[in-house]
């Protein structure tokens, strides 16, 4: 899906340089990593990126009363619920009204219920989903009967109003370098890592990505990868402990997804690693679970905060807007959020109070008007990390 350039200048507490993300068609890594480039493919936006600023939030409230979006959620874990929350808080306060459903890990379910929305007329849609394979069709239906759709995922839906989504692969690589820094402090260099990674292309990225930012830091390291398509932390947590039993020199454990980190600290500690200067886990996303974790000075010691919440209050701001006629942009990219124990509350409080950080919201997206797609093509942006 993507390809990334990055200049990533390493500050103490994990406020990071800025990431430059170019698009076109990627694979899924394996246990080796090449060199990225950018491929000739790529497709720049004519518009300067622009954060998400506060257009809906001129939206007058009430002025959207009786108005309903039909919310469709992947899984029953922590991130994916708060999400919800975030979204059909913002939505409150135009006075529209919504209908939460969860497919449980399915996208067979998740297509139902966006086929019901748009046979409903529902008058938005938002989703976050597991994988965005196979939504494209429904998006043009949505579109055929005027019913804006906003899409918070780990991959784009083709032909969705707006796509909202991570940079995986740079995201990732900002952790690899950070775990080969670890690695490198506490004489780990000899070790070996274990990597879980999804069926999914795009979720993929995020693990590409944090082999590739190890390996530009300890190009030698063996890394071992895994499949984790259940996503809970009871199931990771045994694709985790299967790693470390194949490969006992494993001495950092990668997770794509929150509850795969909470899972893959479980692990460690049953195999007899809790001590945090001789073993590492940390994971792409957070959730209060993680961040848990990391203030206990446990084995995981640093994960991204998506802004997930943040991001989906922009979302539903952007939503809003879309429902009262105005024109939105097509594609957001998120700003995360790098944090360890020194800033683990902060940044936490923030993304799960959305409502009490307005200026964070408004800065939380970098927009471009060049729309993505499923199968890749992300815009040339530059997407600095929010402190």
């Amino acid at each position: 899906m993507l390809f990334t350039r990055l200049a990533i200048p390493m500050l103490r507490f994990g406020v990071l340089g800025t990431v430059i993300i170019v698009a076109g068609c990627g694979s899924s890594s394996s246990s080796s990593s090449s060199k990225l480039s950018t491929p000739a493919s790529s497709t720049t936006s004519s518009a300067a990126p622009t954060t998400s600023g506060s257009t809906a939030a001129t939206v007058k409230p009430g002025s959207l009363k009786g108005k309903t979006v039909g919310v469709s959620m992947c899984c029953p874990v922590p991130n994916v619920a708060a999400i919800a929350d975030a979204v059909t808080g913002a939505i409150s306060n135009s006075g529209m009204g919504s209908k939460v459903v969860n497919a449980k890990g399915s996208s067979t379910t998740a297509q139902q219920d966006v086929g019901s929305f748009i046979a409903q007329g529902d008058d938005a849609i938002w989703t976050t989903l597991l994988s965005s394979d196979g939504f494209s069709s429904l998006a043009q239906r949505a579109k055929q009967q005027h019913i804006p759709w906003v899409n918070l995922s780990g991959g784009a839906v083709t032909g969705a109003t707006m796509n909202i989504v991570s940079a995986n692969e740079a995201d990732g690589f900002i952790l690899g370098k950070r775990a080969a820094a670890w690695m490198q402090k506490h004489n780990q260099t000899n070790a070996e890592v274990g990597a879980t990674q999804p069926a999914d292309a795009g979720n993929q990225l995020k693990t590409k990505g944090f082999i590739a930012g190890l390996h530009s830091v300890l190009p030698n390291v063996k890394v071992y990868t895994a499949a984790d398509n259940t996503p809970t932390s009871t199931a990771s947590a045994h694709v985790a402990a299967n790693l470390l039993q194949a490969h006992p020199n494993i001495r950092v454990l990668w997770a794509w997804y929150s509850q795969g980190g909470v899972g893959a600290t479980e692990a460690a500690r049953q195999a007899g690693h809790s001590d945090p200067n001789s073993f590492l886990v940390t994971t792409f996303e957070s959730d209060p679970q993680v961040i848990k974790l990391i203030k206990a000075h446990s084995v995981l010691q640093f994960a991204l905060v998506q802004n997930y919440n943040l991001a989906a209050t922009a979302g539903a701001n952007m939503l809003q807007a879309a429902v009262a006629g105005r024109a939105i942009s097509p594609t957001g990219v998120i700003r995360p959020t790098l944090v360890t124990a020194a800033n683990a509350d902060v940044a936490s409080k923030r993304d799960a109070s959305p409502n009490d950080y307005q200026d964070a919201v408004a800065k939380v997206l970098t927009t471009s008007s060049t729309p993505i797609s499923s199968s890749g093509q992300l815009p040339k942006i530059s997407v600095t990390p929010l402190p």
